[in-house]
């Protein structure tokens, strides 16, 4: 059986926007979903959380710099591709009783968070589960519809860790950060490290509270809902996994969880501004 064209569009729709919000209870794992589908889906999963201007670029055909102006793409594809061969790896280990094309499926509907899922992550185990946990909090490229902190921002934090730890031991070295080929701006990198601590204030402090007004989720489901929620991906593990919904949680901890989805769209710097005193005092 085959998708009406209904079904269709709203797929459609919904993978290129990384969206996610599908017609089918099981999501992709319902059975009018062949592989080939699947592997079409991930390809515009993709096209939607790749950086915007880089279809500029490819429709310009302005390939000199290619490259280095890019180069969060290639990070954000080699960590797609570290996570896939870890996981397949486990797969032809016997580790894993899933498909390779739903490996790569659910790898990249969580990195670019659509939210699709095509088979229960939460047997993944431990391994499986924790990477797909680090992708949630990355998420895709900066100038694209996907969610999560932003390759851009993870590749420049290790960068000025690389940094800091040389100057400690060569205090006189100047070693400018850089990112596409240009150099970072000292507010670029204060905003960057706002941003990450707001992200690990409000994954911490959301946990505490969602446990605190519904304590009866496991830690895991706790800590997965609140990244989920910060990253606007949709599923979650355990109780609020892939196969379940947040129709467990109670109207408290859905409201903190409102909450969490705001602050994790508006990137937590705006909404917080607007709610900050001196701002309406000045302005």
């Amino acid at each position: 059986m085959g998708l009406s064209p209904f079904r269709a569009i709203s797929h459609t729709l919904t993978t290129v926007s990384t969206g996610g919000f599908g017609t089918e209870n099981a999501s992709i794992g319902s059975p009018i979903f062949t592989h080939p589908m699947k592997i079409w889906m991930t390809a515009f999963m993709i096209f939607g959380s790749i950086s915007f201007p880089f279809y500029l670029v490819i429709i310009k055909r302005k390939f000199s710099d290619f490259r280095q102006r890019f180069e969060e793409v290639w990070w954000w594809f080699a960590i797609l591709l570290i996570a896939a061969a870890i996981l397949i790896t486990q797969y032809l280990r016997g580790g894993l009783d899933v498909h390779p094309v739903d490996i790569v499926f659910n790898i990249v509907s969580v990195s670019s968070s659509t939210g699709y899922v095509s088979s229960d992550s939460d047997q993944w185990g431990s391994i499986g589960i924790g990477i797909l946990l680090i992708l949630m909090m990355i998420g895709g490229c900066s100038g694209s519809t996907s969610g999560g902190l932003k390759v851009s921002r993870i590749v420049l934090w290790f960068r000025f860790v690389a940094s800091g730890l040389e100057r400690s031991f060569r205090p006189k070295v100047v070693s400018p950060i850089k990112l596409n080929g240009r150099q970072v701006s000292d507010d670029s990198i204060n905003q960057l490290f706002l941003v990450l601590s707001l992200f690990g204030f409000f994954g911490i402090a959301g946990t505490v509270l969602f446990q605190l007004v519904d304590p009866g989720h496991t830690l895991l489901g706790a800590i997965s809902t609140v990244i989920s929620c910060l990253g606007n991906h949709g599923p979650a593990f355990a109780e609020m996994g892939p196969t379940e919904n947040f129709s467990s949680i109670n109207a408290p901890a859905k409201l903190v969880c409102v909450g969490l989805m705001i602050l994790g769209r508006l990137e937590y710097v705006a909404l917080i501004v607007l709610f900050t005193r001196g701002l309406w005092k000045k302005y």
